[in-house]
């Protein structure tokens, strides 16, 4: 028995230290070994063993999603392409063309060839002379020029040597025909209210014709529609005049369309004149828009005296430069005329309109009338809204120019 389990240890032993030697043997092999090595496995291969058949699935959906997305235009450009809905099929010398050019964008339509289109609104111009003449003239010059307005130089006379007379109508000067009638003034000194520029600003110069007058409406020669707008100033009782556009100093200044300029030809400043003085019936005459430039020319002013002289018309000098020759003018050729005396609005602030006519006050009292020049600017229609109903109370005759061209003419009845 312990014979048997010695051996029996003894050749457990034997096995296990053979199965040892062995297991040594093949990690540290001895001698060359004779059997050829196993094949390295690649990347690609243990990828596939680890992926098994779910990579496979999944690499066939996304294939089969590419497929439909392209089918479906998921992957076509965002860009839309334009559509004409009106243009004809293309024929099938274009079908090619079409699939791979797109179609340009659409033209608005062209208007026919013959279709004018309507003129552009004018916009109301701004008065912009104030600098090279004073707003209110030099009150130390006044005695002066009422003594050169009543020793005035005497008329031109014709080749027969009598001077010029005015055209009539109905047996009196068209001026005179047209004049507002004014009430007896009784010796109290009259103002009156030219209001230029009238016409353009539609919706402004109905506001300054519904203001209390009389006042002087001065109608631009190249505003629309004037025939429509001098009926409201009628009917509200106001005096008519144009305002005829000319030639500022600054060339870079626009005095407006058919503007009376030093530079032209007497014809054709005779056409222009022909031109303005048609524009509106029932005017008493006319004053200038601007005209710091044009109104220094005595040739030029010549012009504009002998038109007005044939149709009977006054005219009132805006007196935008103080070396205008327009009054002198006026009187070598009969023409009944008058001057600015004070600009209301060169400076738009409320104040400073308040102050000007202020000023305009202390002139008519010291000389017994006085002329004031305004325009439709909201802020001197509200100034004069409040000054005019109460002019009266202070003393003041509010009178059309008609009255003041009276005065300073001597002209009667």
């Amino acid at each position: 028995m312990t014979a048997r389990r010695r051996n029996g240890r003894g050749a457990g032993s034997k096995k296990r230290s053979s199965g040892r030697g062995s297991a040594r043997s093949s990690i540290f092999p001895i001698g060359p070994r004779r059997r050829g090595r196993a094949p390295k496995p690649s990347w690609r291969r243990s990828l596939l063993r680890l992926a098994g058949p779910p990579l496979w699935l999944l690499l066939a959906l996304l294939l089969g999603v590419v497929a439909v997305g392209f089918s479906q235009g998921w992957f076509a450009s965002s860009k839309p392409h334009p559509v004409v809905a009106s243009a004809p099929a293309p024929s099938s010398s274009t079908a090619v063309l079409s699939t791979f050019i797109p179609e340009p964008l659409a033209k608005p339509p062209v208007p026919p060839t013959d279709a004018v289109a309507p003129p552009p609104t004018p916009t109301a111009p701004v008065y912009e002379e104030s600098s090279s003449a004073p707003a209110v003239l030099d009150s130390s010059n006044e005695p002066d020029e009422v003594a050169a307005l009543i020793a005035r130089p005497a008329p031109a006379t014709s080749a027969t040597g009598a001077a010029p007379s005015l055209p009539s109508v109905g047996g009196s000067a068209t001026w005179l025909a047209y004049a507002v009638p004014v009430p007896d003034t009784r010796g109290r000194p009259m103002i009156a209210i030219v209001i230029d520029d009238v016409g353009l600003d539609r919706a402004n110069s109905a506001r300054a014709i519904a203001l209390p007058g009389p006042l002087t409406i001065s109608f631009m020669t190249y505003a629309e529609h004037l025939d429509q707008q001098s009926a409201l100033a009628r009917e509200h009782g106001h005096e008519l005049m144009l305002h005829v556009p000319m030639e500022p100093m600054d060339p870079s200044l626009d005095a407006g369309p058919d503007a009376l300029r030093t530079d032209l030809a007497p014809g054709e400043l005779k056409r222009r004149l022909d031109w303005d003085l048609t524009r509106l019936s029932g005017i008493v005459g006319i004053n200038n828009h601007m005209g710091s430039k044009f109104s220094r020319s005595t040739e030029g002013m010549n012009l504009v005296m002998q038109a007005l002289r044939e149709r009977g018309l006054l005219f009132l000098d805006s007196r935008t430069i103080a070396d205008s020759v327009g009054s002198k003018e006026a009187a070598a050729y009969g023409v009944p005329h008058a001057d600015r005396d004070v600009f209301l609005d060169d400076d738009q602030s409320p104040a400073k309109i308040d102050q000007m006519l202020a000023e305009l006050e202390r002139i008519a009292r010291k000389r017994g009338y006085a002329v004031g020049i305004g325009h439709p600017h909201p802020a001197t229609i509200a100034a004069l809204q409040r000054w005019l109903p109460t002019a009266a109370q202070r003393g003041f005759v509010l009178v059309p120019i008609s009255a003041i061209v009276r005065r300073m003419n001597g002209v009667t009845g």
